[in-house]
Parts: structure tokens; sequence; C-alpha cells
């Protein structure tokens, strides 16, 4: 038995393309009635379907989840303050990936470990700055994706870094190991810069 002009095709149709024919058709009459609107008609299976949209247009939906908490990544924590791999879950003042000079909320993953006290070695007390758990501010110190400086140099760094601050914006640790960006003086974070033995 044949089915109906009309309804095999939206049956075979894949989420992405309803997804895609929906937003092209909803942008037409967002002046009337917003493409917010539309968007709470998108069926379940649909509307988190992997596809190349602006997530900001669902962020007013029910079901809408924040924008950085679907986006986690994992940084390596270049100080002696403790920590040794933090969580990135917010970037502070931007909506868009963070940059070399950006300020980020953190979550400590990982704790560093330290050897006994000694006099040679880092104190008890700097490993007990921070713990496995706390929320912290950090800044972006250097990143695994590559830019294009004013110059024409392009630099990228084989991971992503950052320090931990304290409320004040001060380094919480002494000291800084590994390279840092030199574009850490433009968003005066000089502190940072003198810390570190090296930056590019």
């Amino acid at each position: 038995m044949r089915a109906r002009r009309g309804q095999s095709d939206a049956r075979n149709r894949s989420p992405d393309e309803y997804v895609r024919e929906h937003l092209r058709w909803g942008e037409s009459i967002s002046e009337k009635t917003g493409v917010t609107a539309q968007a709470a008609e998108l069926p379940e299976k649909a509307r988190h379907y992997d596809c190349n949209f602006d997530a900001a247009d669902l962020d007013n939906h029910p079901t809408a989840q924040p924008q950085t908490a679907r986006i986690v990544t994992l940084v390596n924590c270049i100080d002696n303050s403790g920590a040794a791999i933090v969580e990135c879950v917010n970037v502070l003042r931007s909506k868009r990936p963070a940059k070399v000079g950006d300020r980020i909320v953190v979550v400590v993953k990982k704790q560093r470990n330290f050897g006994p006290e000694t006099g040679n070695s880092v104190s008890i007390s700097a490993a007990n700055k921070v713990r496995r758990g706390d929320v912290r501010h950090a800044v972006v110190v250097r990143t695994a994706k590559k830019w294009q400086r004013p110059d024409g140099s392009v630099v990228k760094f084989d991971d992503n870094a950052c320090v931990l601050i304290n409320k004040a914006g001060e380094p919480i640790g002494s000291r800084v190991s590994g390279v840092v960006a030199a574009e850490l003086r433009q968003k005066q974070w000089s502190k940072i810069l003198s810390l570190a033995p090296m930056h590019v």
C-alpha cells in the first residue's frame, strides 16, 4: 500500500533536514512570531540533534541548557598553588571560547602531589592552598588553538594552561612553570609574566 504524497517525505526526513528547513522558515516570520516560539514546536529528537545552527535561539526554551555547561574543557594548571588539572565551567564577560588573558571559572579536578616539607621543596602550607573540588578563578596563559598576531606570525601551544588567581586578581601561587603567551601583558596580567620563566 502506497503512502499518501507528503507523508513519506515527512517520515523519511532526517532530524537535520527538519531543523534546517524549520529554521529557514522561522527566519522569514521572525518579525511577527519570533524564532523562539517556533523553536518550542521542535520535536525532542530534532531539538537535541547536533546541527549547525545557533544555540542561542533556544536559550529561552524550558529544556535548553546553558551554553557554558555544554562546553567543558580540562586545563592544565602550571603554578604551584596545589592544583594540577582544572575543569573550565565558565568564561567571564564572554560568550565565546576563552583566549589568552581571559578570566575563567574552574573546578579543581586533580590535586598536585608535593613531597615532604624540606628546605628545597614547596612547603605543605603552599600545597594546601587549593584542594580537589574547590571553585576558583583562573587566567588562561596559553591555548592549543592557533591564532595570528598583528605582525603576521602564528602562535600555537601544545596544550591549554592556566594560572589560578584570587578575588583581587593576584596569582595564588608564587611560581609559574612553563611558557606563557606574551599577550598577557596587553590584558594587564604583568604579574603572571614576571613569575613565568619565559614568554613567547
